[in-house]
């Protein structure tokens, strides 16, 4: 509901919409052009409060998915490889107790012949 009153004299225009939110405007030194205006932009509001906006594109929440990039429309095909045998094996400096006991062995067979 869009009244136009006139309190001691000077003209306010004062829009009601139905979220219960009300907008005063005081249409004092106003033009006929500009009260026409005015008029039509509290007869095509929502009601809801005007919010600035950060940038163009905003959000309320930040992204959970992490930044773009052109690796992520790649098939999951081309990035598995089966790995050879020898990158599974456990490697260490130190001999175990069976490599060292198999290694005497060794050397046994091969002094007595």
């Amino acid at each position: 509901m869009i009244n136009l009153d006139i309190v001691q004299n000077i003209p306010v225009l004062r829009a009601e919409y139905g979220n219960g939110r009300i907008i005063q405007i005081v249409l004092k030194s106003f033009d006929a052009e500009q009260v026409k205006r005015h008029f039509n932009l509290v007869r095509t509001r929502s009601g809801l409060p005007v919010v600035d906006l950060v940038s163009r594109q905003s959000a309320q929440v930040a992204s959970v998915q992490g930044m773009w990039n052109p690796m992520l429309s790649i098939s999951s095909e081309l990035n598995i490889s089966e790995l050879s045998e020898k990158f599974s094996r456990h490697r260490t400096a130190k001999l175990s107790a069976t490599e060292y006991l198999s290694s005497l062995v060794d050397e046994n067979v091969s002094d007595s012949c």
